[in-house]
């Protein structure tokens, strides 16, 4: 476990841990005009102060039609610029690097607008949250703008203080749509094939390299089962190949196990950690690997067995901020109690039933 804690270089980043928080978004922290609330900033803020090596704040909409719904953050104008600089500043001081999930989800954009302008790799109907959605096929013209959407963002990103970006490729958003042969029914250069298919994240990614500066971090995060995970690992590969800094590995259009995957039944490791260390085998930048860590045994296991060189932990922080100093020191951690009836936490952070909760709103 001691390497979990040992400091990590990501280019000229230098990382003091190998813990990372990962992108979550909140419903509860009720967004108005993509601006960070003081909800977001006690939560990251605490996340610092709890020891996480590297915060990736949560999604972030490159455009007003890429966002799921209307209570999430934005960076497609200036508009939030002074609160974001302060948050990242604020993290800074607690050693803590900080990048933002960028994204833009395709046909699932804002749901609950009827008028919505849904992306889509090509006509895609679907039944999402209860209501009818039907994707219309992005123009040529349409792949551009989401390119420049992109990197005008991470340029933002950079000038207000952030130490890098990770781009959103998986969980069924837009990219994951055209990644997918089950979406991206195109008969064009982005389409049919896989190396049709990984064109346009492959420019996207271009895109965003030629307006940042080169020490700045660009990772992406994508699916190991797109739809196979060999198919997954010729992805890495081009993007490893177009710019990218690390692969955060993870789900991508849907949750089922790749066909190809040899995930042994007594792994420790749920199927999407164990994936992350076919990836780390097959590319030279750095891998980070989620799902179902919660300890710090298995969150050092899967360091000191090469399954990845970073470890994302997500309800082990939101439930216990402090996860990082507790298990360096070796006190107790106060876990998620994985309620049957769905997480609590992501509807509403002051309804979460962990102990934790009740104290810090006692203490204040």
């Amino acid at each position: 476990m001691r390497k979990l804690f040992s400091p990590f270089p990501l280019k000229k980043l230098v990382l003091k841990n190998r813990v990372v928080m990962p992108p979550v978004h909140i419903a509860g922290y009720n967004v108005e005009e993509g601006i960070l609330t003081d909800k977001h900033w006690l939560h990251y803020t605490g996340i610092a102060k709890g020891g996480a090596g590297l915060i990736i704040m949560e999604a972030t909409a490159v455009a007003p039609y890429g966002r799921l719904s209307y209570h999430q953050l934005a960076l497609w104008d200036d508009s939030s610029q002074d609160a974001f600089q302060r948050l990242a500043a604020e993290c800074h001081k607690y050693g803590a690097k900080v990048f933002i999930q960028l994204f833009h989800c395709g046909f699932l954009s804002s749901i609950s607008d009827p008028e919505a302008d849904r992306f889509s790799p090509s006509v895609y109907k679907t039944r999402y949250r209860g209501i009818e959605i039907t994707g219309r096929p992005m123009r040529l013209e349409d792949i551009k703008d989401v390119c420049r959407a992109f990197a005008e963002a991470s340029l933002r990103a950079q000038k207000y203080g952030f130490d890098g970006v990770e781009l959103h490729f998986a969980h069924s958003y837009l990219i994951s749509q055209f990644l997918s042969p089950l979406v991206n029914k195109r008969d064009d250069e982005y389409g049919g094939s896989r190396e049709n298919r990984v064109r346009f994240p492959a420019e996207l990614i271009k895109s965003v390299r030629e307006l940042v500066e080169d020490d700045f971090i660009v990772g992406v995060r994508m699916g190991s089962n797109e739809n196979t995970l060999r198919d997954s690992l010729y992805y890495a590969r081009i993007f490893e190949q177009a710019g990218v800094d690390f692969v955060h590995v993870s789900a991508g259009f849907n949750n089922d196990l790749p066909p190809d995957l040899a995930y042994p039944a007594d792994s420790k490791l749920s199927w999407i950690a164990y994936s992350a260390g076919m990836f780390k085998k097959e590319l030279k930048i750095p891998v980070i690997a989620v799902n179902k860590i919660t300890t710090p045994e298995l969150a050092g296991y899967v360091i000191d067995n090469g399954f990845a060189d970073l470890v994302s932990l997500a309800r082990a922080q939101l439930v216990d901020p402090d996860w990082c100093h507790k298990a360096q020191n070796h006190q107790k951690i106060n876990y998620c109690l994985g309620c049957k009836s769905g997480c609590k936490w992501f509807k509403d952070p002051s309804k979460c039933p962990a102990k934790f909760l009740n104290v810090r709103k006692q203490t204040g």
